[in-house]
């Protein structure tokens, strides 16, 4: 069974399943809702709990609150972006690696792009998008 609840904070949406043999937990960022979706779809069905935000702003209010074992983000959203959420995750949790998923053209910001631990292009094959995030969850652990 799914549980989804609002956060406190504005647009902030926690998913999971309550029979979850791993509890590792993933943030997604993206602000399409049908992107965060099907992610989440995809990592709950590898046992994940998902986290989800619609811009930056959000994903640094969960960010502070929760300690996702990694941060999956696109790079072009309202309000706040995913160069902020890559650099926030920089300064405040070093520790946490940021998957950048996205269609936007890389090679604006270098000085930010090498904080990211990995980068899949949209569109992205779903057997390369899942093992990425098992290269850098076990990485992580």
């Amino acid at each position: 069974m799914n549980i989804r609840h609002e956060n406190s904070c504005g647009g902030a949406v926690f998913v999971g399943d309550s029979a979850t043999k791993r509890p590792v937990q993933v943030l997604i960022v993206d602000d399409a809702e049908d992107i965060r979706d099907y992610l989440g779809v995809v990592l709950r069905s590898n046992g994940y709990r998902v986290l989800e935000a619609a811009d930056g702003l959000v994903a640094r209010s969960i960010l502070k609150l929760e300690h996702p074992a990694l941060v999956i983000s696109d790079l072009e959203m309202p309000v706040s972006d995913g160069w902020e959420v890559l650099t926030f995750c920089h300064d405040h949790c070093p520790e946490t690696p940021v998957m950048i998923v996205s269609g936007a053209a890389l090679g604006r910001h270098p000085e930010i792009e090498r904080w990211a631990a990995s980068f899949v292009p949209k569109p992205f094959s779903i057997a390369r998008f899942r093992a990425e995030v098992e290269r850098l969850i076990s990485r992580a652990a």
